[in-house]
């Protein structure tokens, strides 16, 4: 891997970026931090901005991007890559629904017999 992306906010990425440090030649973080900034470049863009991402990885060959942002997972910048033909780790759009919609998360484990505390949605 000679070039990746980190695309999250605060303590995880650059908890990411860290352990990425010795294995690529260029790291680059959206948006990126003060901590981030001493191991790689930051790029001011939001993780919910997900065209922009992807323009900045293909215009940049990004080999690998690691998406740790709720957000942005939610709206499917994994996909978005995947179309593109750019290398991420992270859950599609609908994979990442069991993290960010707590309701179907809690009607998947209910189903499936999980534990779980009892809970009540509304709308």
């Amino acid at each position: 891997m000679e070039r990746s992306l980190v695309v999250d906010g605060g303590g995880r990425e650059h908890a990411l970026g860290w352990r990425l440090q010795g294995d690529v030649s260029e790291l680059y973080f959206a948006p990126g931090n003060a901590g981030t900034e001493t191991i790689g470049q930051n790029v001011d863009i939001s993780p919910v901005d997900v065209l922009r991402l992807v323009d900045f990885a293909t215009q940049n060959s990004i080999d690998m991007v690691v998406v740790g942002s709720e957000d942005a997972l939610a709206n499917g910048l994994i996909d978005e890559l995947y179309k593109k033909g750019i290398p991420a780790f992270g859950p599609t759009q609908r994979a990442a629904r069991i993290e960010t919609s707590k309701d179907y998360a809690k009607t998947v484990m209910s189903e499936a017999g999980v534990p779980t505390a009892e809970y009540k949605s509304f709308t």
